[in-house]
């Protein structure tokens, strides 16, 4: 092994570690899901040495609605002693066909948390994310975004789900405390961006 692509692997490895870390201290998840996601560090740094990275996160782990549901994702996004408020229905969230969304726990790979899309009106961002090749993250992929702290940076946009027909949940800081809620999709905010990833590593 080179000093290059040692170089390379150790700092893919401390990204990946502090992904990891969000998720491993949160109390309310399962621990044979932190178990899946920590037997998983090998392959998913395996799979980010030979990616083209153009965002800004290597990645993220990703726990689905199957497992634990909006409420229960929800939960693991704190600030403070602050836990997550949701304030739009379940129910009547769908993902888009372009998203392509895993089913089952995953990795998204090469995340861009949507600061190259800040102040951008959100269905303009999604049309990008598509031309780009990039899948828009969904309501599940802003939760499971946001364990970490991006929120301290600015606030995030789901293009990849519809809340209703012409709505888009977001995930924002509501007076210090998270809230999952949902704005106009062809609305734009000034620090609302639109999170997008390469693809997913199914495990």
């Amino acid at each position: 092994m080179t000093s290059t692509v040692k170089r390379k692997v150790e700092k893919l490895e401390k990204a990946v570690e502090l992904e990891l870390n969000y998720l491993l201290k949160q109390p309310t998840c399962p621990e044979q899901i932190k178990g899946v996601f920590e037997n998983s560090f090998d392959k998913v740094v395996s799979e980010l040495m030979d990616a083209e990275l153009v965002g800004n996160i290597p990645a993220i782990p990703i726990i689905t609605v199957p497992y634990l549901g909006i409420y229960g994702l929800a939960q693991m996004v704190r600030r403070n002693d602050d836990v997550c408020r949701v304030r739009l229905i379940p129910e009547q969230i769908a993902d888009t066909k372009e998203s392509r969304a895993p089913f089952g726990l995953s990795w998204a790979i090469d995340v861009e948390d949507g600061t190259k899309t800040l102040g951008k009106r959100f269905d303009l961002a999604e049309k990008e994310i598509i031309e780009a090749n990039r899948l828009s993250l969904t309501t599940v992929g802003i939760l499971n975004l946001g364990r970490g702290d991006v929120l301290s940076r600015h606030n995030v946009v789901a293009t990849g789900s519809r809340h209703g027909d012409d709505r888009v949940a977001d995930l924002w800081l509501s007076e210090g405390r998270p809230e999952l809620y949902w704005h106009w999709a062809d609305g734009s905010l000034a620090r609302w961006g639109s999170a997008s990833c390469g693809r997913y590593l199914g495990l």
